[in-house]
């Protein structure tokens, strides 16, 4: 297994969670050297951030480069809500991921104004 991990900082705006930055790599490999830690934290990032633009419309910021993916929410919309339950559900894949697979995803909380 290798030493590389997945870093998962969630934005915190009061008591919401309100986006989050994702990068890095885990190298966790199962017998057929497929990566599944990554690649469970990828599907669950692009679901995230797809269901927050795309199905739920709402005006998120959103960047993607290569191993780094950045969501905010905006401060206010109508319908926002769905978009605060999503990152916290994201939240809780990733911890899961984590305990599934040790060491290949960190999780921290920032605090934004």
């Amino acid at each position: 297994m290798s030493l590389k991990v997945v870093k998962a900082v969630f934005f915190k705006r009061g008591e919401r969670l309100s986006g989050f930055e994702i990068s890095g790599h885990a190298d966790y490999t199962d017998d057929e050297s497929a990566d599944i830690a990554c690649a469970s934290v990828s599907s669950a990032v692009m679901l995230t951030a797809n269901s927050i633009t795309h199905f739920f419309d709402i005006k998120a910021e959103v960047a993607a480069k290569e191993n780094l993916v950045t969501l905010e929410l905006p401060n206010r919309f109508e319908g926002i809500e769905a978009g605060f339950r999503l990152v916290e559900s994201l939240k809780e894949h990733l911890k899961m991921v984590a305990e599934d697979y040790e060491g290949t995803v960190e999780i921290s909380v920032l605090e934004r104004v």
